[in-house]
């Protein structure tokens, strides 16, 4: 009995050792060295093809990742069931390909095994690899373990997932599990890479200890190739050789590029300005004959800058005059589609998207409403392919609560951001689905129609006749204003959140004055359809604080507001100018000569933008007059209204956070609060408006929400589903 035991359990251990060395650390001994190579999907000179087929392939694709309302993206909160609803839903609209930035959660995989088990047109995949904000950001170059390493090992370890053959523990960059379905049969390929940090990529094209150049079995670089660019094809060739010499096939591989690292080279002053000074190049880049399926360039795109061939060296224009002879610059983004497509030689591939914020990062484009989302994203689909594009990617298919922006990142707490959705903030919204604060319905539709308020949401009846009822959700605070004839009244609603600043009057263009009878910190002006907005005390102005000397050349602190000011104006966020490069190249290079220019503002390439005028419409998504943008709905005798968060200083309403006093903090620092006030007063009423406490209880870590289908969804399916 016991040389029993021991035999078993030694045979126990050599079978855990086994399955240790397969399913965690990749092991594998090639047995068949002579088996032919199978690829799904090739390169034909600049098309993508599957196998046997002679028409090129285009990609209608959707970028998805696990990112669920509620939860930090690296939870992976979406289960299988969630995954299979959303990928049968990305189905139905017509896409073709899915594409994953990350190694994700096998639950995942196992829902792409299993929806495309049951569908005669199945999803493809594009497998993405990437590495982590640390390393990228770091202070290493490309060539250090943190960075190569990681992809080295990463690559295999995706190669492993797909077909089914792993076992990965738990991190911090990608998902984990026990990876037992093989989907490889529908990975049309690889991606390295989700985007660069510029400033790694020259650190490490301008390390002299690494090697010039690589060849490799199936990649090789060309005699221009930079540090960075060896280093990607020593990973894309780590990536081939292991899945040919293990699983005897290959799938299409490429990289990321994206405007701010693209191969283009600029006249140093525009380059200075744009901050481009990294250039990575997929052509230096060259498959050898070994590689049977392909290699293909991919590219996320966003605006550059207008009329940007303008600006080129004298180098670069010399090096592509053939090219730039035959580009029409009145095409998509002044021709730069075409530039691309008519440079490589291989397929090339974009990833773009547009947002449904009320927010925006640039003065001179519109906010969407979810038709006109759906409306650019075919357009720019089509723009793709009839510049002879393989296709791109929607990025993305849900709205990531957990993203930021540039121009709004200041001011919220950004490890909480996913606890609640921020309207003002473009990179939140880029969805074609939207997760709706509440179980199965909204807290608020903001559509003239009062049958979901109730007594309990009641704060105060004015002397005047207007009553006043508020909600909150993780989206905003929602108001109802019920009087007669409201669509013809001038009314002001003052708020208090801060309850340490503000002012207790307000004088508005021709000097009238409106009294309360506490300070405010913002002011609501509910004056018919197109003039209600929201003002804010100047104090509070959050845009000020941070941006105030990027905007005009002041500094804040220096140039406070007076103690005792009345003052309020728009609720304003900051944008970027449109970029009228020639006029900005020759004032900087003549303020450097020692100019003064008339008007310094023409220097600055940000200005202020008025956030706070509200947008009448219909916020009912089953209404034939929705308008996904809509603060402000008139019925009859009320009014609703709908205040995003982060227009009223709120930097984590889930746990009920605002801004404190910017100017005894120097900057944005949060404080609890408990309550705000408000109160409602009519133009030319010489009443002291009274203000009543609104109690505010956070939501913590749990928010309930339910998932909507934008209306862009219709567009794109009417689109691509015709298509099919």
């Amino acid at each position: 009995m016991k040389k029993f035991v021991m035999v078993s359990t030694a045979a126990a251990l050599v079978i855990f050792g086994l399955l240790y060395a397969v399913f965690v650390k990749g092991f594998y001994i090639d047995l068949h060295q002579d088996e032919p190579v199978r690829a799904d999907f090739t390169v034909s000179g600049q098309e993508i093809r599957r196998a046997d087929e002679e028409e090129a392939f285009i990609i209608k694709g959707v970028d998805i990742s696990a990112s669920v309302a509620g939860h930090y993206l690296g939870e992976f909160a979406a289960d299988q069931e969630t995954y299979q609803r959303w990928l049968g839903n990305i189905w139905e609209m017509g896409a073709n390909t899915v594409r994953v930035s990350t190694i994700m959660d096998d639950d995942f995989y196992n829902a792409f095994y299993e929806f495309n088990s049951k569908t005669q047109r199945p999803l493809y995949l594009i497998q993405g690899i990437r590495v982590s904000e640390i390393a990228n950001y770091g202070i290493e170059d490309a060539s250090g373990d943190a960075f190569l390493g990681q992809l080295m090992g990463d690559v295999q370890k995706a190669v492993d997932i797909v077909h089914g053959k792993s076992v990965v523990a738990l991190n911090d960059v990608e998902g984990n599990g026990v990876y037992l379905k093989d989907v490889s049969e529908w990975v049309l390929g690889y991606q390295i890479g989700d985007e660069w940090s510029a400033e790694t990529v020259a650190y490490t094209d301008h390390n002299p200890v690494l090697e010039k150049e690589y060849q490799g079995e199936y990649f090789a670089t060309t005699g221009e190739a930079s540090n960075f660019e060896c280093i990607m094809a020593q990973v894309m060739d780590q990536l081939v050789k292991y899945e040919t010499d293990k699983y005897k096939c290959q799938r299409l591989v490429s990289f990321i590029c994206d405007p701010t690292t693209d191969f283009l080279e600029y006249e140093s002053a525009y380059a200075r300005m744009l901050s481009k000074f990294s250039r990575i190049d997929p052509e230096h880049i060259q498959p050898t004959e070994k590689l049977a399926s392909g290699y293909f360039a991919t590219y996320k795109l966003f605006r550059f800058c207008d009329d940007f061939m303008a600006y080129l060296s004298t180098e670069q224009k010399t090096k592509l005059a053939d090219i730039m002879r035959s580009v029409d610059p009145a095409s998509r983004y002044d021709g730069y589609l075409e530039l691309l497509k008519q440079y490589h030689t291989m397929p090339v591939v974009a990833g773009f998207q547009y947002s449904t914020a009320r927010g925006k990062m640039k003065s001179d484009e519109p906010a969407l409403t979810e038709e006109q989302q759906g409306e650019n994203i075919i357009q720019m689909h089509e723009d793709l392919v009839s510049a002879g594009w393989s296709g791109g990617f929607i990025s993305a298919w849900q709205d990531t609560w957990e993203q930021k922006s540039w121009n709004t990142a200041f001011a919220s707490f950004l490890p909480e951001n996913s606890l609640w959705h921020d309207l003002q903030t473009v990179g939140q919204n880029c969805g074609i689905m939207a997760f709706v604060p509440g179980e199965e319905k909204a807290v608020c539709l903001v559509d003239g129609d009062a049958s979901e308020w109730t007594e309990a949401d009641r704060v105060l009846e004015s002397p005047e006749g207007f009553g006043l009822s508020v909600r909150y959700d993780a989206v905003g605070i929602y108001l109802l204003i019920q009087g007669r004839e409201i669509r013809n009244r001038c009314l002001y609603i003052p708020i208090d959140t801060l309850q340490a600043r503000g002012a207790s009057v307000y004088s508005d263009k021709e000097g009238r004055e409106k009294s309360f009878d506490r300070d405010a910190d913002f002011l609501l002006c509910v004056d018919g359809e197109e003039n209600s907005r929201l003002l804010v005390h100047e104090f509070s102005d959050a845009a000020r604080i941070n941006f105030m000397e990027e905007v005009n050349g002041r500094n804040p602190f220096v140039n406070t507001p007076d103690e005792d000011s009345t003052v309020f104006y728009e609720s304003r966020i900051v944008v970027e100018k449109p970029l009228d490069m020639d006029r900005r190249i020759n004032l900087q290079l003549r303020i450097a000569a020692g100019w003064v220019p008339d008007d310094i503002l023409d220097v600055y390439a940000l200005e202020f933008y008025d956030t706070g005028r509200l947008v009448h419409g219909n916020g009912n998504p089953q209404s034939p007059e929705y308008d996904s943008r809509t603060d402000i709905c008139f019925g009859k005798d009320l009014v609703e209204i709908r205040l995003p968060w982060l227009m009223l200083n709120f930097s984590n309403p889930a746990k009920m956070q605002i801004h404190d006093d910017y100017y005894d903090y120097y900057g944005v620092r949060s404080q609890d609060i408990g309550r705000l006030w408000i109160g409602i007063g009519e133009e030319g009423s010489g009443r002291l408006v009274s203000m009543e406490p609104v109690l505010l209880k956070g939501w913590g870590e749990a928010v309930p929400c339910h998932e909507r289908l934008k209306k862009s969804y219709e567009i794109i399916q009417d689109k691509w589903g015709m298509d099919e």
